[in-house]
């Protein structure tokens, strides 16, 4: 990847630090949809990685902007401890997503995250709300999601 178009947009991610920026879709799901799915060993990057046969009922969030990801991982008593931060821009008073959710994010390079299991803990959701204090400001809601976990997010296949 020596093009600099590429090279902005494509999501940087590594192996104690990650950083997932450019994202354009973030989906929210149910943990009762993800029943089932089997998290493969890690890959060669360090990620493990997830294969999802079909999406339902899934909720794409109405951003403004674009999202991005944030993953450090840390050793606690022995094990090895991930925390994901998501944040996404979403435009006017936007609705909550379920109490109980995950995120499918998709990046612009076409890469697909998952944060979330069908088991818990899920992802603790939080919003910020900007009203505007003049007519030219922006009526905005920051969302930032946290999920703090063993597993830490996964990388979609198929």
């Amino acid at each position: 990847m020596t093009d600099t178009a590429q090279t902005r947009t494509a999501p940087h991610v590594c192996a104690r630090h990650r950083s997932i920026k450019y994202i354009n879709r973030v989906e929210a799901i149910t943990p009762r949809q993800l029943r089932g799915i089997e998290i493969a060993a890690s890959t060669d990057d360090g990620i493990p990685a997830v294969h999802l046969v079909c999406w339902r009922n899934s909720v794409a969030l109405d951003m403004s902007g674009l999202a991005s990801m944030e993953c450090e991982s840390a050793v606690e008593n022995g094990v090895v401890v991930h925390t994901a931060t998501l944040t996404a821009t979403l435009p006017g008073l936007a609705g909550p997503v379920p109490p109980a959710c995950c995120f499918l994010m998709t990046a612009v390079d076409g890469s697909r995250w998952l944060m979330g299991t069908d088991m818990r803990p899920y992802p603790r959701v939080s919003y910020t709300r900007n009203l505007p204090q003049s007519p030219g400001d922006a009526c905005v809601s920051q969302l930032t999601a946290t999920w703090v976990s063993t597993v830490g997010i996964m990388r979609v296949i198929g």
